[in-house]
């Protein structure tokens, strides 16, 4: 079988990921997925509800079905749930504009969600994990590799490695942060990318073109500010039809994380001994969760996304 490069995306309405230690979870679960079953991974990004992995692999299935088995089993015994929380979409990359595009629209999609104004500032992706020396001064960054907030696999025991990745043959050159989250540049595969950025300016260059929603959103702002007497009739109706819901959404939104919320509810649901997980919340429950949140000025289709999966 020869080696291909993939694009794949959970498709799903489900909250997958609820907590910081869910997203760590996450990303250490494609890790030692991609160790277990000899995939590289190009770049990533975990949102609340789903996944974007770009990788080059023999075998895209025998990834898949690892990764999203050694995920549910910790999901599913933490919140638990009896359904399937996966159904991935694979979309075969074939030459270096495709992957470009996949990276740039990957690491852009907290901004697209809505989550953060910069791809770097989002912690739960593969954005900052490239040209590393060309953001940090040398200094600072020779003093980082040996930062004891960085430690090796040897530090942790068989039991805490089983418990971070499900298994404990961990590659000795991973990374492990005081938090338990293996990083992300100690065992992706940077040189593809970089390569074919060829620089750090280039690559930020990506990173920061305008998103097509917000293209849209600007075609909104522009288009409510003309004459509407200068413009066709199918004009209007294919930007409203097509504009109108992004637009209200990214105007009104007032950028509070997904994790902010979850954390919220987890807290609620501790807070009054409630003994449930979020899928066993009562509407009676949501409601008096949203009575809060609504004042501290959480958007209403944020937290919906949130409580109902």
């Amino acid at each position: 079988m020869s080696i291909s490069i993939y694009h794949i995306c959970n498709k799903s309405s489900r909250r997958l990921f609820r907590t910081k230690e869910d997203y760590n979870m996450a990303i250490n679960r494609i890790a030692a997925a991609s160790n277990a079953t000899e995939a590289e991974i190009l770049a990533f990004a975990i949102m609340s509800t789903h996944f974007h992995i770009l990788l080059r692999t023999k075998d895209i299935h025998k990834f898949i079905k690892y990764y999203t088995n050694s995920y549910s089993k910790t999901f599913n015994n933490k919140y638990q749930n009896t359904e399937n929380l996966f159904n991935v979409g694979i979309t075969n990359i074939k030459t270096n504009t495709e992957i470009i595009n996949c990276a740039d629209y990957i690491h852009q999609n907290p901004i697209h969600h809505n989550v953060c104004s910069t791809a770097l500032f989002y912690p739960f992706s593969t954005a900052n994990s490239y040209f590393n020396e060309e953001f940090i001064r040398d200094e600072y960054h020779e003093s980082e590799k040996v930062s004891p907030n960085i430690k090796s696999p040897s530090k942790y025991s068989i039991k805490e490695k089983k418990k971070m990745f499900g298994y404990d043959k961990v590659p000795a050159k991973w990374e492990i942060l005081n938090n338990c989250l293996v990083l992300p540049s100690s065992f992706i595969e940077i040189s593809t990318l970089t390569k074919l950025y060829r620089n750090v300016r280039f690559y930020l260059e990506h990173l920061n073109k305008p998103l097509s929603d917000e293209i849209k959103y600007i075609l909104v702002k522009d288009y409510k500010s003309t004459d509407l007497k200068n413009s066709s009739e199918s004009f209007k109706k294919k930007t409203y039809a097509e504009y109108y819901y992004y637009d209200e959404h990214v105007i009104k939104s007032n950028r509070v994380t997904d994790i902010y919320i979850c954390t919220f509810i987890e807290r609620f649901i501790n807070y009054y001994n409630l003994q449930k997980s979020f899928i066993y919340l009562s509407q009676k429950e949501k409601d008096a969760i949203w009575n809060i949140l609504r004042k501290r000025g959480i958007d209403r289709y944020q937290f919906l996304r949130c409580v109902n999966f």
